[in-house]
């Protein structure tokens, strides 16, 4: 009697973890794909004094006429450079002294003037590792730096933009969300599977103890 309790209760808590994989993973889609206008940058810290912009997320592709980044330190930037998908040449960009906070700014003038682009030329916000910022500053950063965005389209429509740190959401990039919601699922009946192997292991073992005497 006991063991069928014991496997219909651990029947359910597989079930329950399929239901868990298939929410969470649809919390994560909305997440990796908004339904709402929204541009997000992934920042990442390369080395002690370099940090790493990249496009990561959008809910669909714009074309851009500029990009503002807005380096919030308490040391200056030594160099701030951008590259843009194919092209191979990194563009350094200068700091606008005309706006308070100070930004670095990128332009599809820029791009077209830097790449030697007519005007159908279209900066358009690409994926990860295909839109790139990095910024190198004159001493270590002892605290991470706090980066803020600005991104105007084409048809002069400001989107949101935020930037985050690269973390863990990025294993789930590119993954439809019932792949996700399987592969949490998988991992949560294992999981379960490990434990309940674990507590039977432990009954064996008492099992196997000699009895105290007088208790034969």
């Amino acid at each position: 009697m006991f063991n069928f309790i014991h496997q219909y209760f651990k029947r359910i808590l597989e079930i329950v973890g399929i239901l868990l994989g298939i929410v969470v993973s649809y919390y994560e889609l909305s997440y990796l794909v908004p339904s709402e206008p929204l541009i997000i940058l992934e920042v990442e810290k390369k080395t002690p004094s370099t940090y790493s912009l990249t496009g990561a997320i959008s809910d669909k592709d714009y074309s851009l006429k500029w990009v503002k980044l807005f380096p919030y330190s308490a040391i200056p930037v030594k160099q701030a450079t951008f590259k843009y998908d194919q092209y191979t040449k990194e563009i350094d960009l200068t700091k606008s002294l005309h706006t308070t906070p100070y930004n670095y700014q990128v332009s599809k003038e820029l791009l077209q003037n830097e790449f030697n682009q007519n005007n159908h030329f279209a900066f358009i916000f690409l994926d990860k590792d295909r839109f790139t910022f990095t910024f190198q500053f004159e001493d270590e950063e002892t605290e991470s730096v706090i980066f803020k965005c600005q991104i105007l389209t084409k048809n002069d429509q400001e989107i949101p933009c935020e930037v985050k740190e690269s973390g863990y959401r990025s294993l789930f990039r590119g993954i439809p969300w019932y792949l996700s919601a399987t592969l949490i699922a998988i991992l949560l009946i294992v999981f379960i599977e490990v434990v309940d192997l674990i507590r039977k292991q432990k009954i064996n073992r008492r099992g196997l103890q000699p009895l105290p005497p007088g208790t034969e």
